[in-house]
């Protein structure tokens, strides 16, 4: 179901974020202001006070750009995770050499049947060494709840493979057995759906009446976050009746040359059939996934832009409100450099110290992505993929960004003249 206490333990997070942001302002200040003064003199000495002065203005710079900024670095690992877990999903799971379904005629979305008499040919195809037929319907329990419930060969299953299971252990063995014991096999979103697990119930209604399977094991799939319910071909048409094929996965003989072998199908084919190689269905899955995910890339340079903007209004802000203690900085001495350079500091340090805590906060966002709020609402467990080239990347752009927010700000403060701004008053 929804997600509820994984957005609530979000917006925790978010939370203590905005409260804990002036706290962050003040010790950051604090401890920056030895190694600034140390490195940069005087400039760096006023940098870190104007940064920890202006507790209520930077502290919601630095909020605002650390939620930005954070959510940025989880959605990064949360996507990387996921694709990577697909990759290697997609490299177990797609073994066979050639995939067929039925031509559709381009029609996006739209999956055909083909008649068992496919399944014939395909077999006496010179170059074939094998077809695992699968079929896959809509079913519904006592309850209503629809779901997929499918078939395929555990005879070919068990000999070639290709099936990544939850716990680990190897496919083949498990689906010999059940095809022994006429069990069934469950994707994780139906386990997770439904509470089933390796040794449960399953209950399917067939023609000839209600059934009871046990699990026999939990497989991952990325296709159907519904859920489905696999039976060997065999058990299947003799509850269902059901002899039509939605796809076949054909493994090429030993020195078979795959794209020959599906031109040869094509063309002695008297079906409308769509083949693919394996190539190029692991091509076609990774290039969905990445375009599916393209517009949070947008969306998230978008925030990160508004935030740093934030930034740069802050500053702006501030440098107009202290107009009057620049004067009297300059007054006293202070140069325009190190006026300027204070200013820039100030911006560094809002960025440095929204940086520190998006890692903190991004975390907590990723954890829960992974963890809570992505199996609640698809049922799939992701493997953490952590990609450090572009979360250091993110840091640093940011971490630049804000330094050239402060440009403007700290021209305005280098060029208040003394004279002038100390007559005003």
């Amino acid at each position: 179901g929804f997600p509820f206490y994984g957005f609530a333990a979000v917006s925790l997070v978010v939370a203590a974020l905005a409260l804990a942001a002036p706290l962050l302002v003040r010790a950051s200040g604090d401890l920056a202001s030895r190694p600034l003064a140390a490195a940069f003199g005087a400039a760096g000495r006023l940098g870190s006070r104007f940064f920890s002065g202006s507790l209520a203005r930077n502290g919601l710079a630095v909020a605002a750009l650390a939620m930005a900024l954070g959510m940025t670095l989880a959605m990064i690992v949360t996507v990387a995770s996921i694709r990577q877990t697909v990759r290697v999903w997609v490299e177990t799971s797609l073994r066979a050499d050639l995939w067929i379904k039925a031509d559709t005629g381009g029609r996006s979305g739209v999956i055909g049947d083909l008649p068992e008499e496919v399944l014939a040919f395909l077999r006496e195809t010179p170059g074939v060494a094998g077809v695992d037929p699968f079929r896959a319907r809509e079913a519904r329990n006592a309850r209503g709840q629809a779901f997929s419930v499918g078939s395929g060969d555990f005879d070919v299953l068990s000999r070639q493979g290709g099936l990544s299971l939850v716990d680990g252990r190897d496919a083949r063995e498990v689906a010999r057995e059940a095809h022994r014991r006429g069990e069934a096999l469950v994707s994780e979103p139906y386990a997770r759906r439904f509470g089933a697990g390796e040794g449960s119930i399953v209950t399917l209604l067939t023609p000839a009446g209600a059934r009871a399977f046990r699990v026999a094991g939990v497989y991952r799939d990325f296709s159907n976050d519904r859920g489905t319910v696999v039976l060997d071909r065999g058990l299947y048409i003799d509850l269902f009746d059901d002899r039509r094929v939605t796809s076949a996965a054909v493994v090429a003989s030993p020195g078979q040359d795959p794209a020959v072998l599906r031109r040869r199908i094509l063309a002695r084919s008297p079906f409308a059939l769509a083949v693919t190689t394996n190539r190029e269905l692991r091509t076609q899955v990774l290039e969905i996934f990445d375009r599916t995910f393209a517009v949070t890339r947008a969306l998230e340079a978008i925030a990160v832009a508004v935030a740093v903007l934030g930034i740069a209004n802050a500053l702006a802000a501030s440098a107009i409100e202290r107009r009057r203690s620049f004067a009297l900085l300059r007054a006293i001495g202070a140069s325009k450099k190190q006026v300027r350079g204070a200013v820039l500091l100030e911006g560094l340090l809002i960025g440095g110290t929204a940086a520190v805590a998006a890692l903190v906060c991004g975390t907590a966002f990723a954890w829960l992505l992974l963890a809570v709020i992505n199996p609640q609402s698809f049922g799939w467990s992701v493997v953490l993929h952590v990609p450090v080239t572009p979360l250091a990347g993110a840091l640093g752009l940011v971490t630049a960004a804000s330094l050239a927010a402060a440009i403007l700000p700290a021209r305005y403060a280098s060029s208040v003249d003394p004279a002038a701004a100390l007559a005003e008053e």
